[in-house]
């Protein structure tokens, strides 16, 4: 399993990276590489580190706790995953993915419109047009 598409803010979220090669067909796997994923967003002091672990067949494992992902603003974030053995550092993959927020709620739940931007938007200037 790649780094998922989408994140629910609140979710304990894990995936899976196989091992690979790099650009001159030389072996990038666990135990010799470690992986880090670092995960960022367009608002300052918003992002989080997750550090691999061996999957015991050449691949990573990641886990990031619920408490972690609490934290996160829902929005567009992006990825960057980085091996390094110590004296090499490689960039594996990067990319973008969404953080949905939480719908979890204690005592009365407040309004909540689960539409983009984009969809709010819209109803808004079509109203303003009529």
């Amino acid at each position: 399993m790649n780094f998922p598409a989408t994140i629910r803010a609140g979710d304990t979220v894990a995936w899976t990276l196989a091992a690979t090669t790099d650009t001159l067909g030389n072996q990038i796997s666990s135990p010799s590489w470690d992986v880090t994923y670092y995960l960022r967003m367009n608002t300052a002091s918003e992002g989080a580190t997750v550090t691999s672990t061996d999957d015991g067949s050449g691949g990573w494992t990641f886990t990031i706790a619920a408490a972690t992902t609490a934290n996160f603003n829902a929005g567009a974030w992006y990825f960057q995953a980085v091996a390094t053995d110590g004296s090499s550092t490689i960039t594996l993959s990067s990319g973008s993915f969404q953080v949905l927020p939480t719908l979890s709620y204690s005592g009365t739940p407040g309004a909540f419109d689960g539409r983009s931007q984009a969809e709010q938007d819209l109803e808004a200037v079509t109203a303003a047009i009529r």
